[in-house]
């Protein structure tokens, strides 16, 4: 078995050759607030041509999901709620898939975001060589495109559903960035 952290360098290494990232990747670790006392990771970089978008992700530790979203500032704040969902996901034992929404700690009527639905990592052009899964370093890893919600856009959802939601996105341009 691999250790941790050859395994999380080995998610890093994977997607810096994945994404179209410029030269220099930023790693994150931090807790969460809660009980539980693990950490977690993540890592941001410059989209390449692109002078302030960024692509963050997180680096599984205790799951096999690469959360991704995409920003123009706030990359540590991105990253935290990454790595909330990584610890959803770790809590309740559930393998979340693209179409699923979930609603962020502490989400008030005011907060934004409110939600996060996932998408398959390649719905946004410049992730389109990101793979729904792959193996990497003997481990199925899974990704996904975390995008932000609106209150407004998760009622709406909640009402009449997926598609209508996509519809939605498509016809008011939605842009799949957190900040």
């Amino acid at each position: 078995m691999a250790s941790p952290k050859r395994e999380q360098a080995s998610v890093v290494a994977f997607m810096f050759q994945t994404l179209p990232i410029a030269d220099s990747v930023d790693t994150l670790d931090f807790s969460l607030s809660g009980s539980f006392p693990g950490r977690f990771h993540a890592a941001y970089a410059r989209i390449l041509g692109s002078d302030d978008l960024s692509v963050v992700f997180t680096i599984p530790t205790y799951t096999s999901h690469i959360f991704v979203g995409l920003s123009h500032e706030k990359q540590a704040d991105v990253a935290r709620i990454l790595a909330n969902v990584e610890d959803y996901e770790r809590e309740t034992d559930a393998a979340l898939n693209p179409g699923d929404v979930i609603v962020l700690p502490n989400a008030t009527q005011e907060a934004s975001p409110f939600a996060i639905i996932l998408l398959r990592a390649a719905s946004w052009s410049d992730l389109g060589k990101v793979p729904d899964k792959t193996m990497i370093m003997d481990r199925e890893m899974r990704f996904s495109l975390a995008v932000p919600l609106t209150r407004r856009e998760w009622e709406y959802r909640s009402t009449l559903g997926h598609d209508a939601l996509m519809a939605l996105f498509q016809s008011e341009g939605k842009q799949v960035l957190f900040y």
